[in-house]
């Protein structure tokens, strides 16, 4: 099905899917998952940060976020054909168990090393990967890591695959232990301004062009929160975990864009 219409239904005979169904959880650990990283996503989206096309459905009572696949494309016959692409992890041969840096895992700085050497537009990919770097932390989303980026080949070239699976992890948990080091630092509780822009640097931006993302990305970051909680409102997803995470990000946001 896509986003704009149409039901639910399982591909046959290995036929491409076009969206992934995210359902609420079963249990109590996290609860309103599905409206959390609706909001995020819709939060990011605002910011400037290129992620992917979703919807809130309901299925059998229970909330489901559907995702948009950006790894397809509409060939001339107006079939569904896939894309390829590859997370970090793979592009960076790491093996996915060893996802987080602390583990292994990619670092900012070899993310940023592959763009450089394969993307068709290397500039501009990292300047994305500042933005959504900065989104994650102000949203508390700790657990961005190799696996949730990507390339995608598309017959132009690489590129640095939209934006998923953003999710504040920290309206759940009392650890901020950070999936990708910032600036060296290991928790969220030690970035700073200074300490993002300093991975700016790490990653290729420019202090100047750095310092003009962080500003607007605080000028925007007030209307992108309003925003995104009146299309929960508007579209039935609204939830107790996005209140939290409002106000939480409000107050991140005076210490990582100063």
């Amino acid at each position: 099905m896509s986003l704009d219409g149409g039901g639910l239904a399982l591909p046959l005979r290995g036929q491409p899917s076009t969206v992934i169904a995210k359902p609420a959880s079963p249990d109590d650990r996290f609860p309103d998952l599905v409206a959390n990283e609706a909001f995020c996503l819709s939060v990011a989206a605002a910011l400037g940060v290129p992620t992917t096309s979703f919807r809130v459905i309901v299925v059998a009572g229970r909330s489901v976020l559907l995702i948009e696949r950006y790894d397809r494309l509409r060939d001339e016959a107006g079939r569904t054909v896939r894309l390829h692409q590859e997370d970090f992890c793979q592009a960076a041969g790491v093996n996915p168990e060893f996802k987080y840096e602390t583990g292994g895992g990619p670092s900012l700085e070899r993310i940023a090393a592959l763009l450089t050497e394969y993307s068709l537009q290397p500039g501009i990919d990292r300047l994305s990967l500042l933005r959504l770097t900065a989104a994650d932390l102000v949203l508390g989303n700790c657990d961005a890591h190799g696996k949730n980026l990507s390339l995608l080949h598309t017959s132009a070239g690489v590129q640095l695959a939209p934006a998923y699976d953003i999710v504040s992890t920290e309206a759940y948990t009392h650890t901020d232990e950070l999936g990708m080091r910032i600036g060296g630092r290991e928790r969220l509780r030690d970035v700073t301004s200074e300490v993002l822009l300093e991975q700016a640097g790490r990653i290729g931006v420019g202090a100047r062009l750095a310092e003009r993302v962080l500003r607007e990305l605080r000028e925007r970051l007030p209307g992108a929160l309003a925003t995104s909680r009146a299309t929960a409102e508007a579209e039935g997803w609204a939830a107790p975990v996005i209140e939290r995470i409002a106000e939480q990000t409000r107050v991140r946001a005076a210490r990582l864009f100063g």
